[in-house]
């Protein structure tokens, strides 16, 4: 998905599969201890984020890399959402999607309180999204 000829999402299974083993590989240097420990030795920020055998998925998805069969299942399931469900979905994708959603109207788009915690593609399609409807963001208005 391009934005003024920026790439601003990609979803690849040859990408994801290829960066899953990288991370694999760079965890068993850093760590011997068993599943799912060594990935909580080596990202203590994802712990309780997620259940373990989603972790290394959540991991990836945060570097904003996503399995293309990930991005299919969102896209299927998506228009049968609410906005709401859509907004509370524990899909990355799913939410990120949302934000770019007609539904979502300005008056919640200015509630939604997303700031640098959450995951970077759905910060970036709310940034998007809020610098589309000249909305200031959670982030710009407390700070």
């Amino acid at each position: 998905m391009t934005l003024d000829k920026k790439e601003v999402f990609n979803a690849s299974s040859a990408n994801y599969l290829m960066e899953h083993d990288k991370l694999w590989t760079e965890i068993k240097k850093e760590t011997d201890k068993p599943f799912p420990y060594c990935l909580y030795d080596c990202f203590p920020e994802f712990i309780g984020k997620t259940n373990d055998s989603d972790y290394t998925t959540v991991i990836l998805e945060d570097k904003g890399i996503f399995n293309v069969e990930v991005v299919y299942d969102a896209f299927t399931q998506y228009p049968q959402l609410s906005i709401d469900n859509a907004l509370n979905s524990e899909s990355v994708i799913i939410k990120a999607i949302a934000m770019l959603d007609k539904r979502l109207g300005k008056r919640k788009l200015k509630n939604l309180k997303y700031s640098s915690n959450v995951n970077p593609l759905i910060l970036g399609f709310y940034k998007l999204r809020c610098e589309a409807e000249g909305i200031m963001t959670f982030e710009d208005r407390h700070t």
